[in-house]
């Protein structure tokens, strides 16, 4: 009763200020559901309790806006106030320092120096290398036309955007639409993009420092062991690029953050935020173009 009460204890922090909010559950919050995908929960959210309402992340209350005029002052007049994500950490010594758990002031250097990356002629010189991965992805829906052959919308988008993503960030072909593929990168990144509910679920509920007690004795599934490996593969490709003077006609992200190199430390910081924005972008990439495959067919 004592472990329950605790759990929780905060859960009239948003009836206290008047705020509505769904009814929680004990250790998980109310954030999510286990029955409902996120979308359609917060849909029936927005119906049933407005447009400004109160979520709890385990016991963490969270305000979420669906009001487009406070979205639009949060995310420009008063950025300044909101730029801070939630507070979190992979627990790795390299992913937990990036862009998106950056806070204050050094997440504006990071993004000061992120920036210039994205130009339209910098990017414009990694066109031939998403040319590259698009033929790969119509061969591969080519050939299962062919055949004739049904599959899950969800695992030829996501190949591609990894392609895309290896392409673009390593220039590593991971031949991703072959399905007895035994490449290294290819099989770390598939694990790497693997999303694991149990391991949120204990995210939630585990304090910080126990979880990185865990994490730091390498105990899964607070562990990731493929963090290491892109540790490795990143500190490697770096060393090649700086090393190797000929590979100046890379076009990939990791050539641009290379030429762009004003110190050891700066360059380090930059691709660990590459690599994570990896993660976002490839789910976010891929789900877009399942949803364009699903549109297309009812047309």
């Amino acid at each position: 009763m004592i472990i329950l009460r605790y759990s929780t204890r905060n859960f009239d922090y948003w009836s206290k200020r008047g705020i509505k909010s769904p009814p929680a559950v004990p250790f998980l919050g109310n954030f999510f559901s286990l029955t409902t995908p996120f979308p359609l929960l917060y849909k029936n959210y927005l119906k049933n309790y407005g447009k400004v309402f109160g979520v709890f992340t385990s016991q963490k209350p969270q305000l979420v806006i669906a009001e487009p005029e406070i979205i639009k002052r949060i995310l420009v007049k008063d950025f300044h106030l909101f730029r801070n994500r939630p507070a979190r950490s992979s627990g790795h010594r390299i992913f937990s320092q990036n862009l998106v758990q950056a806070r204050n002031e050094e997440w504006k250097r990071i993004r000061s120096i992120l920036t210039p990356m994205f130009t339209s002629s910098k990017l414009k010189k990694m066109e031939n290398l998403m040319q590259f991965c698009i033929n790969s992805l119509l061969n591969s829906l080519d050939t299962m036309a062919l055949k004739k052959k049904s599959f899950e919308a969800r695992d030829p988008m996501g190949n591609f955007t990894m392609d895309v993503i290896s392409k673009c960030a390593f220039a590593t072909e991971t031949n991703a639409h072959q399905e007895d593929s035994d490449n290294v990168f290819l099989k770390n990144a598939k694990s790497f993009f693997k999303f694991r509910m149990f391991r949120q679920i204990l995210l939630i509920i585990v304090p910080g420092f126990i979880q990185q007690w865990l994490i730091d004795w390498k105990v899964e599934p607070f562990y990731i062991p493929e963090f290491d490996f892109f540790e490795q593969l990143s500190r490697q490709l770096i060393k090649e690029r700086k090393d190797n003077k000929e590979n100046k006609h890379f076009s990939d992200m990791l050539q641009l953050m290379v030429n762009a190199e004003h110190n050891d430390d700066t360059l380090k910081k930059t691709f660990q935020e590459d690599l994570v924005n990896q993660v976002d972008g490839h789910h976010v990439n891929a789900g877009k173009m399942q949803l364009l495959i699903f549109v297309c067919q009812n047309k």
